[in-house]
């Protein structure tokens, strides 16, 4: 269900997400909001909200079940490291705890199983900003050359 649905559909909240309860003004409840106990707008406002946050609007096709396993032009060790790496990816999205490095020439999937971590952090409303190598690496170069007062110059 999306956001607009759940809007459109709850009688009890009106759309709105919560619900205030109709207690006397020294209950501790008095004046509190509570989630809708109909509809879980509110929720899905807020995994929308982390969504558009997020960064990930050009990686939507990146997910776990659109990552490769078992590529014709590659060997079957290199399959079996897409594999393990597919795991390790999928075990790292369910307990999101300390790091996980991936490593590895151009084209073989580090991104796209960064994007499908990404989107199954989303996916349980964790605040998520996804930024690629070369976007963080830039973005942290300006932001050195501000601290320092110097100027970012290409590489001749």
């Amino acid at each position: 269900m999306t956001t607009n649905e759940a809007i459109l559909l709850c009688e009890v909240c009106g759309g709105m997400g919560v619900i205030t309860r109709a207690v006397p003004i020294d209950h501790p409840d008095f004046g509190k909001s509570f989630p809708c106990p109909n509809c879980n707008t509110a929720a899905l406002r807020r995994r929308d909200s982390i969504a558009r946050m997020s960064n990930l609007e050009h990686f939507q096709d990146k997910t776990f079940a659109t990552f490769q396993t078992e590529l014709t032009y590659l060997d079957e060790r290199q399959n079996a490291a897409l594999r393990i790496a597919l795991d390790r990816a999928l075990g790292f999205a369910q307990q999101p705890r300390g790091w996980l490095l991936f490593m590895g020439n151009t084209g073989t999937g580090k991104t796209h199983l960064a994007a499908a971590i990404a989107h199954e952090a989303v996916a349980r409303s964790i605040r998520t900003i996804f930024v690629t190598a070369p976007d963080f690496a830039g973005s942290s170069a300006r932001h050195l050359c501000a601290q320092c007062g110097s100027q970012l110059r290409p590489a001749l």
